[in-house]
């Protein structure tokens, strides 16, 4: 089945991880994709499907950011003081609860 996509661009693995089928999605020139896949799922479904994939990928770079602030320093800080490791920690945990 082919969907075409007005003004967005969605990922094939948005697809592939909902539905379990391959996706291949192409530029239709308009600012938006034309979605290729086995499978009969509407427009709707394929948009859900999408902004799922999409608030994922926004948790998982916040989480990613977050443990890259954790620097050799900052874990030898956390020795004599660990206010700012502990309030880090919880950050990512909260992060990864939404997942």
């Amino acid at each position: 089945m082919i969907i075409n996509i007005p003004n967005r661009w969605v990922e094939p693995m948005a697809i592939t991880r909902k539905y379990g089928v391959e996706a291949t999605t192409r530029d239709n020139g308009a600012g938006g994709c034309n979605i290729e896949y086995e499978g009969s799922h509407s427009l709707d479904e394929i948009l859900a499907a999408a902004d799922e994939y999409d608030a994922r990928e926004v948790i998982v770079t916040e989480i990613a950011r977050l443990e890259a602030e954790i620097s050799q320093r900052r874990i030898r800080d956390a020795f004599a003081d660990p206010t700012w490791m502990n309030a880090q920690e919880a950050k990512i945990k909260t992060q990864r609860d939404k997942l």
